[in-house]
């Protein structure tokens, strides 16, 4: 003990590693501002050098990427596409999933109900109780085994649809009235290919995962407010949300363009992909001209390579940087002030009226449950503008070409 008593710092110790610790941690976020800024610069050099040879239209579609009001009648138009009624199967294939989700929070919110259950009857010794509870948490297991499973296989099914559906909707502009033609020779537009194939099938998953992102969170907070307020009232969650209003402001000011990024890398991946089909286009003559036609191809080749690498991972190391903001501030930090939310009204309450240990156990659990996804869902809300922003940029170069075939 004395030992330990000599280890432990005094006030003025603890004052001098507190004031150590803050200037770090500002010396150490303007380290990473500086960081930032020079990758988003390379990036905006390397895109300059993609865009030499494009044309003024390409350059200012490339500019204007981001999610505003063109990106949203942009999104609207596409999805009457994807979705053209009430009666096609597509809407019902939404509508299914969205009864999926809404029976997901259901049994989840059940679950909790369970969970607590069998610690109250494990605190209090009612082995026949908790025996009960345990058959009960077993029987509930398949059908949310069946209904997780259901989700993945609903969300891989709309993304199918919809691909199907804009798919065959692009090819029949993109082959009649020799539109094929005027869209990539008159009209400007680089890699029709690559929109019609990789570009559409990364918008049809981007839609599907978040409907599916967007909709159950929403539902968790609604239901999970409601069934806290049981147990710790709706003044005390006021303060969580309040936080999270506090946190989603601070991640979205120091979010990268991400929309900027995804449809600047997808039209660099485009570029590397042309440049070897012009090879394989132009393969007699190169063959004829060799050796020097060879070397120069493979230089032009690594140039498009190299670009492409240095650009995916100068995008990588702005999106680690973000999620580790993410994940302390939405999942950390957040249970931290979630467990406060939820000892504060217990520690200020009169003794005589908490409860018996069983009920503030089975109280315990099942707020800890249900306030785990609440948090979980209320961080879910506040990924939203991630995947908003990614499916911008893929919005983006699938309404370039939708405008281009149709002229």
């Amino acid at each position: 003990m004395a030992q330990l008593s000599r280890m432990m710092l005094t006030p003025n110790q603890k004052r001098a590693v507190a004031v150590f610790v803050v200037l770090g941690g500002v010396q150490s976020g303007n380290q990473i501002r500086k960081w930032v800024k020079a990758a988003q610069d390379k990036q905006k050099e390397l895109v300059r050098e993609a865009y030499g040879r494009q044309t003024t239209y390409q350059q200012k579609q490339a500019a204007k990427v981001a999610v505003n009001k063109v990106f949203l009648n942009r999104l609207a138009t596409i999805l009457s596409i994807c979705v053209p009624g009430v009666f096609s199967k597509e809407f019902l294939l939404v509508l299914i999933q969205g009864g999926l989700l809404v029976s997901r929070t259901l049994l989840t919110d059940y679950i909790s109900r369970v969970e607590g259950y069998c610690g109250k009857s494990l605190t209090s010794l009612q082995f026949a109780d908790f025996g009960r509870g345990v058959m009960d948490f077993a029987l509930l297991g398949i059908p949310a085994a069946i209904v997780n499973s259901g989700l993945k296989f609903m969300q891989k099914n709309l993304e199918l649809s919809f691909q199907q559906r804009l798919t065959l909707y692009l090819h029949r502009l993109y082959t009649s009235n020799r539109a094929y033609y005027a869209a990539s020779t008159l009209g400007g537009l680089t890699h029709a290919d690559q929109r019609i194939t990789e570009d559409v099938e990364k918008f049809c998953f981007s839609v599907s995962d978040l409907y599916s992102h967007t909709f159950k969170p929403l539902l968790d907070v609604l239901l999970f407010t409601h069934s806290l307020s049981r147990v710790m009232g709706y003044k005390g969650q006021l303060g969580l949300y309040g936080y999270y209003v506090v946190v989603a402001w601070l991640l979205r000011a120091l979010a990268p363009p991400l929309a900027q990024m995804t449809a600047q890398e997808s039209a660099l991946v485009g570029s590397f992909r042309a440049a070897h089909q012009r090879l394989v286009a132009h393969s007699e003559e190169v063959a004829f001209n060799d050796p020097p036609a060879g070397v120069a191809e493979q230089l032009i080749l690594n140039q498009h390579l190299q670009r492409l690498i240095t650009f995916s991972r100068l995008s990588s190391f702005q999106r680690f940087l973000q999620q580790i903001a993410d994940g302390y501030c939405v999942k950390y930090f957040a249970s931290c002030v979630a467990l406060l939310v939820y000892a504060a009204p217990i520690y200020f309450m009169d003794p005589a009226v908490r409860g018996n240990q069983g009920q503030l156990t089975a109280d315990y659990i099942r707020s800890m449950r249900l306030l785990q996804n609440t948090s979980r869902g209320v961080g879910d809300l506040i990924m939203v503008y991630k995947r908003m922003t990614s499916l911008a940029g893929h919005t983006s170069r699938v309404s370039e070409l939708l405008e281009q075939v149709r002229e």
